[in-house]
């Protein structure tokens, strides 16, 4: 099986599974239709995608929709491509560090971005320096209290 991408399609055709069948089954069998357009606003261009039982039939229908070849309303616009196989997607190692620093889940030592410090130390450091910050401020809001 492989899929197309048709792209910029007149809605009315969208919404109109024996028409598709007319104009895209002249190049081979298709096997199913995805058809995604506006209902409410049938003046916007929609999309649909149209799986052939082989890959000559869909690169023959990918070929005719952008040379211009089918006939009807509004099919000068229409683009067509081969669909990405989402299941066979290349899948490509990464390493969890880079990850983790990309998705923002480490920090940066950006005062000192040379420093041999390691996150455990970092972490640590942070945690007291926070702790030493609250109590500082807790004690300077107990001598305001006083002085009232």
């Amino acid at each position: 099986m492989s899929r197309i991408w048709v792209g910029n399609v007149p809605s009315e055709l969208c919404a109109n599974e024996e028409q598709i069948r007319e104009f895209f089954g002249v190049f081979g069998d298709i096997h199913s239709i995805q058809a995604h357009y506006n209902q409410a606003d049938m003046t916007a261009p929609g999309f649909i995608f149209l799986e052939y039982k082989t890959k000559q039939e869909a690169t023959s229908a990918v070929e005719a929709v952008n040379g211009n070849s089918l006939q009807f309303e509004g099919a000068a616009n229409i683009k067509a491509a081969i669909a990405f196989d989402r299941d066979n997607q290349t899948k490509f190692d990464v390493d969890e560090s880079l990850c983790d620093l990309l998705s923002g889940r480490t920090q940066l030592l950006l005062s000192n971005p040379l420093s041999q410090q390691s996150q455990s130390q970092f972490d640590d450091e942070n945690l007291v320096l926070q702790s030493l910050s609250q109590r500082v401020s807790s004690r300077k809001k107990s001598k305001k209290r006083k002085r009232r």
